[in-house]
């Protein structure tokens, strides 16, 4: 889950929001890690900015981002259970789909296309 269409201006406003409160993004980066989950997306070749944290950083400098959680499917993914993994999994990527859906609506050039 995350931008995968993203246009520069969401990716900016995407980076202004980690500026403006990294310690807010942190702890919703590691609450995702915790769960198993990585960043993911094209990394910039140069980054655009530095933290001095590996962990913002990683999220930071992006072309696009989301979050990324490799499962060993095997026979649940052939049973009732598959439902609940996939539950689960959504409610772990709430607050990164809530931090997300902010900024998108943050982002002036967006805000009237949905």
């Amino acid at each position: 889950m995350g931008f995968y269409t993203v246009t520069p201006a969401q990716m900016a406003a995407f980076r202004s929001g980690i500026d403006a409160n990294p310690s807010r993004f942190r702890r919703l980066a590691q609450g995702l890690a915790r769960k198993g989950w990585t960043p993911g997306g094209e990394p910039y070749k140069r980054p655009k900015a530095l933290h001095d944290d590996p962990l913002l950083d990683d999220w930071y400098n992006r072309r696009w981002v989301g979050a990324e959680k490799s499962f060993d499917w095997g026979a649940p993914a052939y049973s009732e259970e598959l439902t609940h993994i996939l539950i689960d999994a959504w409610a772990e990527l709430m607050p990164l789909y809530l931090y997300l859906l902010e900024v998108y609506r943050a982002c002036p050039t967006e805000a009237g296309k949905h």
